[in-house]
């Protein structure tokens, strides 16, 4: 009988080492897996309908930020709300947010968004200035590619040309450009916004002497769904460069820096703010006045 209970206790051992080992390593698997550690950070948007694409869609993006210079950022990351700060209020933030570092990361970003876009049925939006009135910048359970880190410009005074990338914003443009150069062109009115507008059409105060910001593009960087890169102008990708100027947002690529035709800047220039009465007859009478006042003269 106690060559049976030994038996049965080294069993019984046997069984308790297997069950213990097993769980340990359960917990060391699942301790060292990315939705162990994100998962029950993220909120509600891991549960409920989709929960199981959105799930997947995160390890995809955690394997990107390995891959990326930039930071892919989560609910339970310190950075987050700052990165997926909009000017629109009201919206609710994105399940998370991609903020690429330079065009190479975009590159990476892109075919692995459309992937999980046709896979998992997770749209995502482009911000450059996070300024879209319509809010188009970001997208509530989606996920944001933020280009708020591409904001280098250069000037050729010769020419008269800028190259800008997208997140450039106005008072970047003011403080590096007009005011040390003496060259303006079709702005946005608000300091914050980026000059990726112009790849919705872009009025501007200039616009009446220069046209819409569109107007003034000479050619585009564009990363396409598949990360490749291609330069769209006149001469080269005519279609791709005729679609970007007006309804280039979120639409055939990601653009992440334009080339930009400025103009000399005036010696006198004054800006008046104010309410104006959206009454008929007050609007005719502007728009009579349009006819004969110099292009210098802007209305928005």
């Amino acid at each position: 009988s106690s060559t049976r209970l030994r038996i049965f206790s080294k069993r019984n051992a046997l069984i308790v080492s297997i069950v213990v080992s097993a769980a340990v390593a359960f917990l060391v698997g699942r301790a060292s897996s990315p939705l162990f550690l994100y998962g029950p950070l993220l909120g509600p948007y891991l549960d409920g309908d989709g929960a199981r694409g959105r799930r997947k869609a995160v390890k995809t993006l955690i394997q990107l930020a390995a891959e990326m210079d930039g930071d892919v950022y989560f609910h339970n990351d310190a950075e987050f709300c700052d990165a997926s700060e909009v000017w629109q209020n009201g919206i609710s933030p994105p399940l998370a947010v991609i903020e690429v570092a330079s065009e190479a990361d975009v590159q990476l970003a892109l075919p692995a968004l459309a992937e999980i876009y046709l896979k998992r049925g997770i749209p995502f939006r482009v911000r450059s200035g996070g300024h879209s009135y319509a809010g188009y910048s970001t997208k509530e359970r989606g996920i944001m590619l933020s280009l708020k880190r591409l904001n280098h410009y250069e000037f050729d005074e010769s020419t008269g040309i800028a190259t800008l990338q997208q997140a450039v914003q106005v008072q970047d443009f003011l403080d590096g450009i007009l005011v040390p150069n003496g060259f303006g062109g079709v702005v946005g009115e608000c300091p914050g916004v980026a000059l990726g507008f112009v790849l919705g059409g872009g009025y501007g105060f200039l616009s009446r002497k220069y046209g819409l910001g569109c107007d003034n593009v000479i050619s585009a960087r564009v990363v396409l769904a598949d990360g490749s890169v291609v330069v769209a102008s006149e001469t080269e990708a005519p279609d791709l460069f005729w679609a970007l100027r007006g309804a280039g947002q979120n639409s055939f690529g990601v653009v992440t820096q334009i080339d930009y035709q400025l103009h000399p800047s005036q010696d006198t220039q004054l800006v008046v703010t104010g309410k104006v009465p959206l009454d008929p007859a007050f609007l005719t009478t502007m728009g009579k006045r349009y006819k004969t006042s110099p292009g210098e003269f802007g209305f928005l």
